[in-house]
């Protein structure tokens, strides 16, 4: 797993903050493993060293944030979390079982005490299943949700979730050493341009702000993250 500093010196030397006037002192300040305020000096007197932080950390949740809203990201496994132990019909939680807050939408849910999957049903089913199960001497492993709350057939489920809890990852994007960085590097073009997008002041460098936009959606899009998924869930 990569380290916060990677992503965050990328920002810092595309974003002109680096105070070196050779190629050489550009290369010792960006190699360096705590790179920070001392390596940006006065040009960052448009983008001090702790608003860099706070892009990168902006960038990152939009990310997670669509990555928590699609049930089909790959991405899903690095910002893993699991629910408590669920009844039927309860309220889906808003933070995990290692209280930390739930991003987005629950993923595969799971009997609490067998791990076995249960499948997707309309909630119809679910109400029928319910109603014949003391007839019968089985429990079938079903679930509905609508995203607010879950109803199911078994005695209690478990959820997979995304997680997020921005205080745990900027402590580790400002301790020196740095601390590691949940992403996967395949992201990091992602990240860095989308922190590059957050660095604008009114309308000074308005023009290079719109650009990152841009072609921050286009990586992300590139990556397989969906972009759109937010309008279509806003929606539903």
């Amino acid at each position: 797993m990569a380290l916060w500093v990677i992503p965050q010196r990328s920002v810092f030397l595309r974003a002109n903050l680096l105070v070196a006037d050779t190629a050489a002192a550009i290369e010792s300040a960006y190699i360096l493993a705590n790179v920070g305020a001392t390596e940006l000096g006065d040009r960052s007197v448009e983008f001090p060293y702790s608003a860099c932080n706070d892009a990168i950390l902006q960038s990152a949740e939009r990310m997670v944030g669509l990555i928590g809203l699609d049930v089909e990201s790959p991405y899903r496994s690095y910002f893993a979390g699991v629910t408590s132990s669920l009844a039927t019909g309860a309220t889906i939680p808003t933070t995990s079982s290692a209280s930390k807050p739930v991003v987005g939408v629950i993923g595969e849910v799971r009997d609490a005490s067998t791990s076995k999957r249960c499948t997707a049903v309309p909630y119809e089913a679910i109400i029928r299943l319910t109603n014949i199960l003391s007839y019968f001497n089985t429990q079938p492993h079903h679930f509905y949700t609508d995203d607010t709350r879950i109803w199911h057939t078994r005695t209690n489920v478990v959820a997979d979730v995304v997680i997020w809890l921005e205080s745990d990852q900027r402590a580790l994007l400002e301790s020196n050493p740095r601390g590691a960085c949940p992403f996967p590097e395949v992201l990091f073009p992602a990240l860095i341009e989308g922190a590059l997008s957050f660095l604008f002041r009114g309308e000074f460098n308005l023009e290079q702000q719109n650009h990152h936009h841009n072609r921050w959606n286009e990586l992300l899009q590139d990556a397989g993250i969906r972009t759109n998924i937010e309008q279509r869930i806003a929606t539903a």
